[in-house]
Order: C-alpha cells, then sequence, then structure tokens
C-alpha cells in the first residue's frame, strides 16, 4: 500500500461534480494519475482521502460473530474551507477478487438487526424474534456495517449484505452530507458467524471502497420562469446553443430516453470526418464519436435518470454512463457547428431528433461551466424550455410541435 493516500473528489469513480468557487462555477478535469486502472477526478473544493492506508482491503475471511474479526477499511472527506459550497456524498465497495464462496446465501440464522451480528443461541425463527432478533433467510454471508468510530462502536451508520459479484461495484452507503467539517466513515466487511462448514475458513477477498461526491445546489431562476422536473421532446423539437465544441468541452447530462427508433441523438455536433461531439442510441445501445466505437454498447435507461458525462483525454473523446467510462477513438478535428439539444448539428443540418426527458445539462469549456441549461418555462405563456443560468439566457424549441415538462419543482 502507498503512504498518504490523498485523492481529491471522487476515488477511483469517474463521477462529473459541479462547484461553486467565488461565485463561478469550476469544471472537474479528469488526471492523467490513475488508482487502480481507472482515472481519479480533481477539484479545488472537495477532499477526499483514505484512512490508515486502506487504498486496498485485501486478506483472508474466517466465519465471525461480528464485525471486528474481518478487514476493514477507511475514508474521509469535507469541503476546503474556502470553497462555499454542500455536497451530498455516495459510499461503494469494488470487489477486485473473492472466493465465490464469499458470494453465497447463508443458511437461516438468527440476526441483531441493526448491527447484523450473529446471534448464535437462538437455532429457531420464533426464539430469534422473541429474544428481538431477526431470523434471516436471504442473507448473504459476507456482510458489511459502516461506522463514523475508528474502534466500530455503538449503532452503526449502515448495515447489509455484499450481493455482487467479482469485479463489481456495490452502493453501500448514500446521499449523506459532506461540509467543510471532515466526515469519518470507518467500512467493517466479515463472513457470517453461524457458518460451520470447514470450507469456509481462509477465504481470500481483494477490493476498495471509493466515495462519489456532488455538489448541492440552490438554482434560482428569474420570477418570470418556473423551474420544471424535465424538459421532454416528442421527436420534433430541438435547441440550437451557440456552443461550438473544441477538444477542451465537456458536458454533464441527467436524461432518460424516450426513443423508441435507433440513430438518434440526445445531443451534439458533427464538423468534418471523425469530428464528433454528440451522443445517442442507435439499436444496440448507446454511441457517441464513431458510433462503431464501443463494445459492447452501454444503454440509457427509460424509466431513471442516466448521468452522462463527455469529455476530452488525450485527445480522445470518452463517455462516463453512470459509473463506466468509455474511450472512444473519435478526436475533434475541425468543427465549426453548434450544439444542438434533443438532436444532432450534422455540419449544419439539424437530424436524428429523440424524445427524451432532459433533468439538466452543463457545458464546460477547459476548467469552466459556460453553459447550465434548467428545465423550465415562461410564466407568461407556458411555453418549456431551457434556461441558461450563465448567460441568462432562456433556449425555446427551434423546431415544431411543442416542449412538454416534468412537475414544478420549488
Amino acid at each position: 500500500m502507498n503512504k498518504s493516500n490523498k485523492l481529491v473528489v471522487s476515488l477511483l469513480m469517474i463521477l462529473v461534480v459541479a462547484l461553486v468557487a467565488g461565485g463561478t462555477y469550476a469544471w472537474l478535469v479528469i488526471t492523467a494519475s490513475t488508482t487502480n486502472g481507472v482515472y481519479n477526478l480533481s477539484s479545488t473544493c472537495f477532499v477526499v482521502d483514505y484512512v490508515d492506508n486502506t487504498d486496498q482491503i485485501t486478506g483472508t475471511m474466517f466465519p465471525s460473530a461480528d464485525h471486528t474479526k474481518g478487514l476493514t477499511g477507511g475514508l474521509s472527506m469535507k469541503i476546503n474551507n474556502s470553497c462555499n459550497v454542500e455536497g451530498k456524498g455516495a459510499l461503494y465497495l469494488h470487489v477486485n477478487s473473492a472466493s465465490t464462496k464469499l458470494l453465497t446465501t447463508a443458511a437461516a440464522h438468527c440476526e441483531n438487526p441493526t448491527t447484523l451480528t450473529t446471534m448464535k443461541e437462538y437455532k429457531t425463527s420464533a426464539s430469534c424474534t422473541s429474544a428481538g432478533g431477526s431470523w434471516t433467510t436471504t442473507g448473504k454471508v459476507l456482510k458489511y456495517a459502516i461506522y463514523d468510530n475508528p474502534e466500530g462502536t455503538g449503532t452503526p451508520v449502515k448495515v447489509g449484505y455484499y450481493s455482487g459479484s467479482n469485479g463489481a461495484n456495490q452502493l453501500l452507503h448514500s446521499d449523506f452530507n459532506i461540509t467543510k467539517t471532515q466526515l469519518n466513515y470507518y467500512v467493517y466487511f466479515w463472513l457470517d458467524g453461524y457458518i460451520t462448514d470447514n470450507t469456509y475458513t481462509n477465504l481470500t477477498f481483494s477490493g476498495y471502497i471509493y466515495t462519489t461526491a456532488t455538489q448541492s445546489e440552490s438554482i434560482l431562476l428569474p420570477v418570470e420562469y418556473q423551474r420544471v422536473e424535465y424538459l421532454q421532446s416528442s421527436g420534433t423539437q430541438y435547441i440550437l446553443t451557440n456552443v461550438v465544441p473544441t477538444n477542451t468541452t465537456g458536458a454533464y447530462a441527467k436524461i432518460v430516453s424516450k426513443n423508441t427508433s435507433s440513430d438518434l441523438l440526445y445531443f451534439g455536433s458533427k464538423g468534418s470526418g471523425n469530428s464528433r461531439f454528440w451522443i445517442g442510441n442507435t439499436s444496440n445501445g448507446l454511441y457517441f464519436g464513431w458510433n462503431t466505437a464501443l463494445t459492447p454498447r452501454p444503454t440509457v435507461s427509460t424509466t431513471t435518470t442516466s448521468i452522462i458525462q463527455m469529455n476530452y483525454l488525450n485527445n480522445r473523446l470518452n463517455i462516463h454512463n453512470n459509473s463506466t467510462i468509455h474511450t472512444n477513438i473519435a478526436t475533434l478535428a475541425s468543427n465549426s457547428y453548434p450544439i444542438a439539444i434533443f438532436a444532432g448539428n450534422n455540419a449544419g443540418t439539424i437530424g436524428n431528433k429523440s424524445s427524451i426527458q432532459l433533468y439538466e445539462l452543463k457545458i464546460s469549456e477547459g476548467n469552466g461551466v459556460i453553459r447550465d441549461f434548467i428545465p423550465c418555462y415562461r410564466k407568461s405563456d407556458n411555453v418549456g424550455g431551457m434556461y441558461d443560468t450563465v448567460t441568462g439566457t432562456f433556449y425555446t424549441n427551434a423546431g415544431s410541435g411543442t416542449f412538454t415538462y416534468g412537475a414544478n419543482i420549488n
């Protein structure tokens, strides 16, 4: 393990975070450094440290009654005092490799529902519940508990079972506040203590914990506009921005795809040759840049919001679809055409219009956000559009038909 494993903002996870500092936005920039093979992010506001050299959690596991006999890792996180922001965090476990026995379901037994400590003395469901326990029939053998102190004492912040597989990520804890006061989390992993099978000894485990941070921001629109949950296109509407992409342009979007046909674009622009900064869906899933580059192609949900980030790294266009990073062969050559939303601008021709619900779209240039589009409608005539809080501009439909929109947000 490396000494002093300080990373800034997002450990091992590629996820954009919009930061407010001194009244302006600062966009996260992907650095050239890697940890566990994945690019890290850097920021001036959110700071995350591994505690006690726990960037890697490795070892062997034995059945144990409680968390103190297992493996542990810790993270601390805070916001720099110079930054006037707040944020929400999420904590994950990634399993590099683990014995397949650690991924199985435990036999029925009694547990303390608060700590998941095994209550061996109660052998039946009735005796267990009468003693205040929980009779567990579906719990996995690998458990976890999160504490806010290094001793692992008191009531845990969160407990649960690891239900993933080798190479997978599991969300352990989410939606917690990150402020200027340092927050410490200690994550314990242990093997269920009810197991008496001798083959459940010396089981190998290798993985790491990581966190993501997302700024909590309060968006105030001019009184003439009402913010809404999302703006929705039917496949005939589009918005044309005046942003021409370069090889330092980035984008961050939250969308739900409602497309029923393929080869439709969510937003973007294309110049000559392989000069593309756009993203959409084909019959095979998500694509961007050259549409044959992603294999297999990731998908965008039709029911829940997907977080999409695009940016250039080493002159290649990259996409982060929720927690997964994909690197594309596309480079930005010559492009003088502004980005369209709900469609693509193909060398000046607007086409491939799509049906999506757009919850948020930010466009960055270098380290600064240059467009921050918020879905809303104009109160005087109920016309839906996207309000850019950076330039103070309301963008409406440049196509046919009308946008629909979601519920009001106060």
